[in-house]
């Protein structure tokens, strides 16, 4: 089994957990719900869906998916929603985060679990073949009476930032406290802690706008044992290039 066919059946697993008093789930009400949801979707200028997580499928998709992505809303309802079109990279990211936000979930109180959204950036394929970045936000919509999520929202629209060698952002959002948490920042603090002094050492002088001869020189080492640390440094911080591993560096004080 490979890691997305496992990561896929896990986050299965965390979604079959969910035991919702199925008593409580009002589909008659939702219905009401349906011209509230296009009004919003036209307002915010986003794509809207609703995923049902007791029938584990998506149960509305609004019109201006066509306007905005030039998807129709039934792909959008279809079972793979519009994941296969996310970028390879960004996809299995985005598993991975969404596993740590529904075991996230299962640890709150129905009355906590309102109050917490996660907005995610990430490439999406349209139809002309060309990528875009649109950010996602995801929250609770309705909770059944035991406050477990009935129904989860996900707002989708274009990212102002279309820079296409960025992959996936992501923060994890308390509405209620204004506190912000980043699953990614987690990954990194984890990589950073598995540099050697040396490669911690390199990306200081890095940070500090050394080139690569000078870093040479002022350690005693070759050029090309430089570019080698360097080279791993991108490769441990899941950067892309120096100046993505200088601001990841700098988040965390290292520069």
């Amino acid at each position: 089994m490979n890691e997305l066919a496992r990561l896929h059946e896990e986050y299965g697993r965390l979604l079959s957990q969910e035991s919702l008093d199925t008593d409580d789930l009002d589909y008659e009400w939702f219905e009401t719900q349906k011209p509230f949801l296009e009004q919003l979707s036209k307002i915010d200028h986003s794509a809207i869906t609703v995923f049902d997580m007791h029938r584990k499928q998506h149960i509305f998709a609004s019109e201006n998916f066509t306007s905005l992505f030039k998807i129709e809303p039934e792909q959008a309802l279809s079972a793979n929603s519009i994941d296969h079109l996310i970028h390879p990279d960004d996809r299995l990211v985005l598993l991975k985060l969404g596993i740590k936000s529904l075991q996230f979930s299962h640890g709150l109180s129905g009355d906590e679990k309102i109050h917490y959204k996660v907005i995610n950036e990430f490439r999406l394929l349209l139809p002309d073949g060309d990528y875009v970045r649109v950010i996602e936000q995801h929250k609770a919509f309705k909770t059944d009476r035991r406050g477990r999520v009935w129904l989860a929202l996900s707002m989708v629209d274009l990212s102002p930032n279309q820079d296409p060698n960025l992959t996936v952002l992501s923060q994890l959002i308390n509405a209620r406290t204004g506190e912000a948490y980043s699953w990614l920042d987690e990954e990194a603090e984890g990589d950073r802690a598995s540099l050697t002094k040396r490669e911690s050492e390199v990306l200081s002088l890095v940070g500090k706008g050394l080139l690569s001869k000078e870093i040479s020189d002022l350690l005693n080492i070759s050029v090309h044992t430089v570019n080698t640390h360097r080279q791993r440094i991108l490769e441990k911080m899941n950067a892309n290039n120096t100046i993505e591993a200088i601001e990841t560096a700098k988040r965390f004080g290292l520069v």
